[in-house]
């Protein structure tokens, strides 16, 4: 029956009434489609009620049909835009979980139409949903998978991925605390969901790393199934976490799309029967237990999706043509009553089922004939797309060798270009797996293919026609192979000599002025022939030219393969005769030219039939021979010595490689150690050169000290000198002062020891004393300064009384009483000489200035008194001072030499600022007092 649905424009709701008939004899029992298909609109999703009598529908315009068997009534919901999946929800039965391409999902009620409410959370399309306890609900994106309570509709737990990696399948195992989820490189987890610990994995290599198509559980939960990308099943036990078998499918299953375990009444969860959906488009069940093929369902357009009913009594298959298709489960799978064993089953005989077969392959092989297949090339140039793989197939004699191409899978020793991705990058990444494991296949069966540096660029295109055909596509390849690069690798890793002569003789026959333009210009068959052959003419041709050229090789002899690259530089003579250049002749060999296939062909077969036998490609080729069944052919076209050698050398060059670098990695960490030491050396250089700087800069402050003292030490001796000169004048004016002059002389003595003594004190004691100083002398030098400082103030004092003495009149004070005072000063500093414990802490150079301008102001004194003194009184003052002045230079002089026996003193006094005396904590706890002597300081 079939049920035609129209899309409302009002969105709203209308349920209309249908008669449900009864199936047909292969079980169809009802045909959903658009009453307008011209609009391209498709159903694309089926989902079934829990209680089977309802279902839903979905296609790519967004819109949802209901079907209700029970009440025979169906209906159209409002349009959402956008589905990516459908289920009704376990939680609440009169609801269906929608998803939308922004990652939302809708809930929304069936009978209405009502958006009931939203799970918002994904961040790409929800590709599934699965039920779990109470209200538990788990969606599955490509990137995250998340747990929701559907009682409100809220998150509880959130499973996040890292970047790069992708989700297959997250599913709860029915009837356990479970989760599975399968990753993009096929890992199998599984998690308690209490905990959400890992308690589980699998690994690729159970299912012979073959990319997981789709996973299935019993009922009961306890039976695992894993599908391949290959006709191959991996049951697993979850009871014990273990494998149980692995089984190969039937070989006319070439791949696996989707599996589903069907669920039948009174079989206690123990479900044995599973339907798989192969790349062919057709549903078979299989019998898990006796390991039997039991039925299979064909229709007329394959079937790209299908959906069981819960109960077992139907299957809703969606058709690559758009409809959706319903059949009876029971014209497939017997039912098991309530009152029969569950051990009593009854099944279709996989006898009958394997005669069907071979009935069909007959019809095949006799459609397929070659004369009707040249026919077909004959009228239309090229064969149908949709049929063009099993055409090929046929061809080419395909063995279908599944048992001996899962032998040389599971021995895969050598990864063959492990470079491929760098050299050939593909954005399709399915491709590009695919490719690497074919390579590493004709690897396998011969490892002379793997220094075969144009491989990957002859068989890309191959394995672009054989999609989804690993088995048929390793065949292919090795037959071309055997067939049509007949003396290819003679001269590996030269190009084949013999098979470019017998083109450019094929040349020379047809085209002899071509070939006479290649002479001149040194254009050689390795240019013109060589890059079309290992290419297989792909780099050339567009796809649809390389299928419709493949189209021919492959139909007719070997020969025609070579035929054509001459053809083509035939067909292409009109622009090779306009380069010049050699680099124009490779560019225009290794790049796509427009090309008029039908004369290409044309000319081909113009070749083919007129070449003379002497130069017939055919004369030097052996016919073609296709596969044997059950056994790979032997591969020994090529030079096995060279290769040999390239191996040896190879391995050589990789040992070599590795040593390098494990010498390189040493190396680099010795390179670690030298440089970490270096630039500790040139942390302590640094530092040592910032101490040099330091103290030079030291050095020369004190320098430019000494110089600023010395300087001083000479504007007094001017002074001196001047006052020498006064006293001269004095002296020649009062002869009665001879004292006087005898003063001055002492006083130049003295002034003249003291330079020469402070100049070898600066050479000899105080640019060497820099690096000898002393802890203990500078501590002692602490407090002299200030104790300096209150000196010179009790020494000012002293000038004060000393001024009084002479400023006094004769009327109060007489000779006598002056003299006797000033000759009680004088010996107070006589007897304070004699203590040179404190001289040796103090700076002497300061000390004797000191001393000298006292002297200085004393005579001023007497001087400023002449005019208002009597004359007589002050000769005999100047005289007896002169005698006191005699007295403290001879004192002085022995001060002198005893202060420069200790000759650390001095260094010190002038490090520490050439006279800037530090406190010293000895002598602040003694009373100190202050008297006119040559030092200026007393004990």
């Amino acid at each position: 029956m079939e049920l035609s649905v129209t899309i409302s424009p009002s969105g709203d709701i209308n349920k209309n009434i249908f008669k449900l008939k009864p199936p047909r004899k292969d079980g169809l029992l009802l045909n959903i489609h658009h009453s307008k298909p011209n609009n391209k609109i498709r159903f694309i999703h089926t989902a079934f009620h829990d209680r089977g009598h309802v279902l839903a529908s979905a296609d790519n315009e967004g819109n949802f049909y209901i079907v209700d068997f029970h009440t025979c009534k169906y209906w159209g919901l409002p349009k959402l835009d956008s589905c990516t999946f459908l289920r009704f929800s376990a939680y609440r039965p009169d609801e269906l979980l929608c998803g939308r391409n922004n990652g939302d999902v809708y809930v929304v009620h069936y009978e209405s139409g009502t958006v009931t409410g939203t799970l918002c959370g994904h961040k790409s399309p929800v590709k599934d949903a699965t039920f779990g306890g109470k209200s538990g609900c788990l969606t599955t994106s490509q990137y995250e998978a998340i747990v929701w309570s559907l009682e409100t509709n809220t998150k509880i737990q959130v499973l996040n991925l890292e970047k790069n990696n992708a989700l297959k399948h997250v599913v709860f195992i029915p009837k356990s605390n479970y989760t599975l989820a399968c990753f993009q490189d096929d890992l199998i987890q599984v998690w308690d969901n209490t905990d959400f610990d890992c308690i589980k994995q699998f690994l690729p290599i159970n299912w012979k790393n073959y990319s997981v198509k789709s996973i299935a559980f019993t009922k009961n939960g306890q039976i695992m199934v894993v599908a391949g990308y290959l006709p191959t099943l991996v049951i697993f036990s979850l009871d014990h976490w273990k494998l149980l078998k692995i089984v190969n499918l039937p070989e006319h299953i070439h791949t696996v799309k989707h599996v589903e375990f069907v669920q039948r009444p009174f079989d206690g969860g123990c479900n044995r029967i599973l339907a798989i959906l192969s790349g062919q488009g057709m549903i078979y069940f299989y019998n898990v237990e006796e390991n039997a093929i039991t039925s299979q369902l064909t229709t007329q357009y394959e079937v790209s999706k299908f959906s069981l009913c819960p109960n077992g009594s139907y299957v809703a298959c969606v058709l690559c043509s758009g409809d959706v298709e319903l059949y009876c489960l029971s014209n497939y799978v017997e039912c098991i009553t309530e009152d029969e064993p569950c051990e009593r089953k009854v099944y279709v005989k996989a006898k009958r089922c394997a005669k069907k077969i071979g009935h069909v392959k007959e019809q095949i092989s006799e459609i397929l004939e070659i004369n009707k297949l040249k026919a077909i090339l004959a009228e239309f140039g090229t064969y149908p797309e949709a049929h063009r793989t099993k055409i090929w197939e046929k061809l080419l004699k395909l063995p279908n060798n599944i048992q001996q191409y899962n032998s040389i899978i599971n021995h895969v020793t050598v990864v063959a270009f492990q470079d491929l991705k760098q050299k050939y990058p593909l954005e399709n990444k399915l491709l590009m797996k695919s490719l690497k494991k074919l390579l590493n296949n004709l690897t396998t069966w011969n490892s002379f293919f793997a220094i075969v540096d144009y491989m990957p660029i002859f068989v890309f295109p191959f394995i672009k026609v054989f999609n989804n055909k690993p088995v048929a596509c390793f065949e292919a390849i090795c037959t071309i192979i055997c067939n049509w690069c007949q003396h290819f690798f003679e001269y590996h890793p030269l190009a084949p000599v013999n098979i470019l002569a017998m083109i450019e003789n094929i040349l020379l026959e047809h085209d002899p002025m071509l070939l006479h333009h290649y002479s001149l210009h040194k254009v050689t068959a390795h240019i013109y022939a060589w890059p079309l052959l290992e290419s297989a003419f792909s780099e050339v041709l567009t796809a649809s030219e390389w299928l419709q050229l493949w189209d021919h090789i492959l139909t007719y002899e070997v020969s025609f393969f070579h035929c054509v690259v001459v053809a083509y530089n035939i067909v292409q003579r009109h622009i090779l005769l306009s380069f010049r250049r050699t680099e124009d002749f490779v560019l225009f060999f290794y790049n796509q030219n427009p090309v008029n296939m039908k004369r290409l062909l044309k000319v081909t077969f113009r070749i083919l039939e007129e070449t003379s036998k002497d130069n017939h490609p055919r004369e030097f080729l052996t016919d073609f021979k296709g596969l044997d069944i059950g056994n790979y052919p032997l591969f020994t076209e090529y030079p096995k010595s060279v290769v040999e050698y390239q191996l040896e050398e190879e391995r050589k060059i990789d040992e070599e490689l590795e040593s390098i670098v494990i010498s390189r990695a040493e190396l680099d960490n010795f390179n670690k150690e030298e440089n970490k030491e270096k630039a500790i050396r040139q942390e302590q250089e640094k530092r040592v050169r910032a101490l040099e700087e330091k103290c030079l800069e030291k050095l020369r402050s004190k320098k430019e000290f000494v110089q600023q003292e010395r300087e001083k030490v000479d504007k007094i001796k001017q002074l001196l000198s001047g006052y020498q000169l006064k006293q001269s004048d004095i002296q020649s004016d009062e002869s009665s002062t001879p004292d006087l002059l005898n003063f001055k002389k002492s006083e130049e003595i003295f002034h003249n020891r003291k330079s020469k003594q402070e100049s070898s004190i600066y050479n000899q004691e105080i640019m060497p004393g820099v690096a000898e100083s002393s802890t203990p002398m500078i501590e002692d030098m602490f407090g002299v300064k200030e104790q300096y400082l209150m000196r010179l103030k009790k020494l000012l004092e002293y000038k004060h009384k000393i001024n009084d003495l002479l400023d006094k009149s004769e009327k109060h004070i007489g000779d006598k009483e002056l003299k006797a005072k000033i000759e009680g000063q004088i010996n107070k500093i006589k007897i304070s000489l004699k203590s040179t414990g404190s001289l040796k802490k103090l700076n002497i150079t300061t000390s004797i200035n000191l001393l000298e301008n006292l002297i200085g102001k004393i005579e001023n004194e007497l001087r400023n008194d002449k005019g208002t003194r009597k004359e007589p009184s002050i000769n005999k003052k100047m005289n007896r001072l002169q005698k006191e002045t005699k007295g403290l230079e001879k004192e002085v002089a022995k001060l002198l030499q005893l202060v420069s026996k200790d000759t650390k003193i001095i260094p010190y006094l002038q490090q520490e600022n050439m006279g800037s005396l530090c406190n010293c904590p000895e002598w602040c706890e003694k009373k100190v007092r202050f008297s006119p002597s040559s030092s200026g300081i007393l004990e």
